[in-house]
C-alpha cells in the first residue's frame, strides 16, 4: 500500500524528479500559461513516476473521479512531457 505524501515528502518528490528531468516543472507551468494548482501539479508528478490513477488516489488522498479528471487534464495539455501520448 502507498503511503500518502506530506509536506517534505512532497519537496523531495518534486526535487527528485527535477534533476532527473531537468526542466520538467517550468514546462509544465509554460503548458498550462502559469496557473498550476498544487493537486494538479502533485498528480502530474505522480504520473511521471509512472504511478496510476489509483495510486495517485491513494497517494493523495483524493477520490478516485477528482484523479481521473486530473489525468485527462494532465493528459491533454502535457501528455508528452509525462511520456503518455
Amino acid at each position: 500500500m502507498l503511503p500518502k505524501l506530506e509536506g517534505k515528502s512532497w519537496r523531495k518528490l518534486m526535487g527528485a524528479i527535477e534533476t532527473l528531468h531537468p526542466g520538467f516543472h517550468d514546462a509544465v507551468r509554460a503548458r498550462l500559461h502559469g496557473h498550476v494548482r498544487e493537486p494538479l501539479l502533485r498528480t502530474i508528478c505522480l504520473i511521471k513516476i509512472g504511478l496510476t490513477p489509483m495510486q495517485v488516489a491513494r497517494v493523495m488522498d483524493a477520490k478516485i473521479q477528482t484523479v481521473w479528471n486530473r489525468f485527462k487534464r494532465a493528459e491533454a495539455t502535457c501528455g508528452d512531457l509525462l511520456g503518455t501520448s
